[in-house]
């Protein structure tokens, strides 16, 4: 079987993945995903200097503080991560270098579209028990927004590209994620935009400029318990500004900034999310490169289909940005892939993928082990199982319910107040 061949097959595998692990963010389904796009690959040196850099912050974290917030697993749940989003770049890339790959895109985009807007009627019908359904509307509308980008880039039959765009902004609507329904038309509408010519560039630039005021006439209406919460766990990124806290690490202090039941995995805001995680400098770093990515001036190319679909990724890559203003979906595995994909449309075209067999199988090896190692130490997982002891405490701090849960169980009072001390100052409220 040929490397084209090989790639359509990985392609097909990886949008139907993307429809079907509702949403990839635990191990196990985002090793779904990973199994496919381990078609395409970058160079190993940089697959690896990469994963090198993503660890920066957990490092330093460790030598100026002397222990981690954040779990073991979360930390190996970025290895993984940046693994997998080599692979998705190598993907963008190959999209802009093979004509049969972006020819098999578009064949499958039409059903990948009926698929997105086929999970958003399943999750706000609840047709199919939670487990099965997409995890969050917030992510589901992200992911059609990052399909937008080649449904508006690639060159159509256009009954086709009708089609699709009406099963995605169908599905977009469903979702019920009002900041993400916002961001995707605002953004989609731009697209159209830049893609259309004639009359219709000037309907839909008059649409657009309506829907960029919509929230303007809503504001009273519109709910700002979000807005709320997010200014309340803003603080968390000032706990350890200049390292972050590590993956997880909010979600372990942030009963100290506001009294909530529902588990809180990440701030909803990317403003704070990101240094909270892995700290100011870190984070302004990955968003000042993925503007000049975004912004940089593009070589000229041949092929008008691979420069439109090159703007359109730098307008797609602003929505994803934008949208995670509000509504956090960067969580999710899905649409980690999906940017992925985009900022590899934005590298220039001269830059080769891993070709050579040896490559190809230690980066997927390393993969698969970035993930089994991620699983295996999922602080959930290894909460509900009784497995926290395993790791020592330096090594990423237990939460509040360990703690109590110790402190019922300890067998002299000197114990138990140590324990339930300890719950107290990670859990301070009611």
């Amino acid at each position: 079987m040929d490397q084209d061949r090989r790639e359509q097959i990985g392609l097909c595998c990886v949008l139907a993945a993307l429809v079907l692990t509702g949403g990839a963010s635990s191990a196990w389904r985002l090793a779904i995903i990973a199994v496919p796009l381990m078609v395409f690959q970058l160079p190993l040196w940089l697959t690896m200097t990469a994963a090198l850099v993503a660890l920066v912050p957990s490092v330093a974290e460790f030598v100026v503080h002397g222990n981690w917030v954040g779990a073991l697993g979360g930390r190996f749940s970025v290895l993984a991560s940046v693994m997998v989003l080599a692979s998705a770049v190598a993907l963008g890339l190959r999209l802009i270098q093979s004509r049969p790959l972006r020819q098999t895109f578009v064949v499958a985009i039409p059903y990948f579209s009926f698929a997105l807007m086929a999970q958003a009627v399943i999750r706000l019908f609840e047709l199919v028990p939670p487990g099965w359904q997409y995890l969050s509307g917030n992510h589901l509308s992200a992911l059609i927004t990052f399909t937008l980008v080649p449904c508006f880039g690639l060159r159509f039959v256009p009954a086709y590209r009708l089609a699709s765009l009406i099963f995605l902004f169908a599905g977009l609507l469903l979702t019920g994620s009002r900041w993400g329904i916002w961001v995707g038309v605002v953004f989609g509408l731009l697209m159209a935009v830049i893609s259309f010519s004639g009359r219709w560039r000037y309907v839909l630039a008059t649409v657009l400029v309506s829907v960029l005021a919509l929230p303007w006439f809503l504001l009273d209406s519109l709910e700002k318990s979000k807005a709320g919460l997010i200014q309340a766990l803003g603080g968390i990124s000032m706990v350890r500004p200049w390292t972050g806290l590590g993956p997880g690490g909010a979600e372990q202090v942030s009963l100290q900034f506001v009294e909530r039941t529902a588990r809180l995995t990440h701030i909803e805001s990317l403003v704070f999310d990101w240094p909270a995680t892995f700290g100011i400098p870190f984070s302004l770093l990955i968003l000042v490169s993925l503007i000049y990515l975004a912004l940089r001036k593009k070589a000229s190319i041949a092929v008008q289909t691979v420069g439109r679909l090159q703007i359109l990724a730098a307008v797609g890559l602003f929505a994803l940005l934008c949208h995670d203003l509000f509504d956090f979906s960067l969580y999710s595995g899905a649409v980690r892939v999906g940017m992925g994909c985009l900022v590899g449309v934005l590298l220039p075209a001269s830059l080769s993928t891993a070709r050579a067999p040896l490559s190809l199988v230690i980066a997927a090896g390393l993969s698969m082990i970035c993930l089994a190692a991620w699983h295996h130490y999922d602080p959930l997982r290894m909460e509900v199982s009784g497995r926290l002891g395993e790791v020592p405490d330096r090594f990423g701090q237990r939460s509040f319910r360990y703690w109590l849960d110790k402190g019922r169980k300890a067998p002299d009072l000197a114990q138990a107040r140590f324990a339930l001390a300890r719950s107290l100052s990670i859990a301070p409220g009611n």
